[in-house]
């Protein structure tokens, strides 16, 4: 990567992030774009290494201009490779496609709802609070939600974020969720 900030350069580890060379979100996301808009599948096939890898890897799922079929594929196949909060929620809040095609994600969410996978549940909970706290699907999220069981600290961080996300938006309804939720005391 021609863009290594020299200050992190022989670091191994940065806050818990696997061989992170310091290259800034802004220039990973304009390499993403360059990637996807040149269909440069080939990078999914690769094993990434750096915690740049796999964040060019993440948004540029998010910038395919593809079917949503497609885009659900290389989701699907990259999950295996996530290891890090941070290419969770990128990979999550990238996926801009979700406002399209809201049910198609929805029924591909299904299957990691009873999950015990900490970054499944976490997919989950992040793809919700990003583009699903709205109108027409807050009460499937709060219904969603109280399935979810996290087991660990970023699957549990993960749903109490979306919940305060419910909260801020829907403070009545999330109040009402509260009173009779199952999730776990330490996410509540």
């Amino acid at each position: 990567l021609p863009y290594i900030n020299e200050k992190y350069k022989n670091n191994a580890d940065i806050y818990g992030f696997k061989n992170c060379y310091g290259v800034s979100v802004p220039i990973l996301r304009n390499i993403a774009k360059e990637l996807a808009n040149e269909k440069k599948y080939d990078f999914f096939a690769e094993t990434h290494e750096s915690f740049e890898e796999k964040m060019i890897h993440a948004y540029m799922i998010g910038y395919l201009k593809e079917d949503i079929n497609t885009v659900l594929y290389y989701f699907k196949e990259f999950i295996v490779q996530i290891d890090n909060w941070a290419i969770n929620d990128g990979l999550c809040q990238n996926l801009k496609i979700a406002k399209k095609h809201p049910q198609e994600v929805m029924e591909f969410l299904k299957p990691y709802i009873n999950s015990s996978n900490e970054w499944e549940i976490r997919i989950v909970a992040v793809i919700l609070l990003s583009h699903f706290i709205n109108d027409t699907y807050v009460d499937e999220v709060l219904n969603i939600i109280e399935k979810l069981k996290p087991n660990t600290y970023m699957s549990k961080m993960g749903v109490a974020w979306a919940i305060a996300e419910v909260m801020c938006r829907y403070p009545n309804r999330c109040l009402k969720f509260l009173d009779y939720t199952t999730i776990d005391n330490w996410v509540y």
